[in-house]
């Protein structure tokens, strides 16, 4: 019995380092992505866009003007930025349920630090764009928590082994 669930633990840490590898992969690209929307692209000056605006009042405009082709760069920078979110959720699943008790803590709060990174990074990017392109301080902690992202899934992978 003891040898199944030590077959089964070693497959999930297997399938965890794999998933981990495509994850730092995917913030790198992300990085890219996001640094040549920092460097090339124009963002759109709305109309009255000060940062105090509520979401509501500007997203159907952006997301018109996103999906007219204005901003293909910045929607597949969104999408992966969902992609990045889907991963960060199936490693913490991984890391809670593959894992001996000893080693779980340290592997479920590494993955609780890169999932609330990724979040925090989502949300300074949304309040970047609905704050009319112009608010660079949200610029700026979207790159935090994709630093504080990558830190993370790369310790988890030198814990990994």
């Amino acid at each position: 019995m003891s040898s199944t669930s030590s077959v089964g633990r070693e497959s999930g840490i297997t399938r965890a380092r794999a998933i981990v590898v495509v994850m730092l992969l995917a913030l790198f690209l992300q990085f890219l992505v996001g640094m040549w929307l920092n460097l090339f692209a124009t963002f759109p000056q709305l109309a009255g866009s000060s940062g105090n605006i509520m979401f509501g009042a500007m997203m159907g405009s952006m997301m018109s003007f996103m999906l007219s082709g204005g901003m293909s760069v910045l929607m597949v920078h969104m999408m992966m930025g969902l992609v990045i979110l889907a991963l960060a959720v199936v490693l913490l699943a991984i890391f809670a349920t593959s894992f001996s008790s000893e080693k779980k803590t340290s592997f479920v709060l590494l993955g609780v630090a890169g999932l609330g990174s990724i979040i925090f990074a989502g949300i300074s990017g949304l309040y970047f764009m609905y704050s009319g392109f112009g608010n660079d301080v949200y610029s700026y902690l979207m790159s935090v928590g994709f630093i504080l992202a990558f830190m993370a899934y790369f310790a988890e992978l030198l814990f990994l082994g």
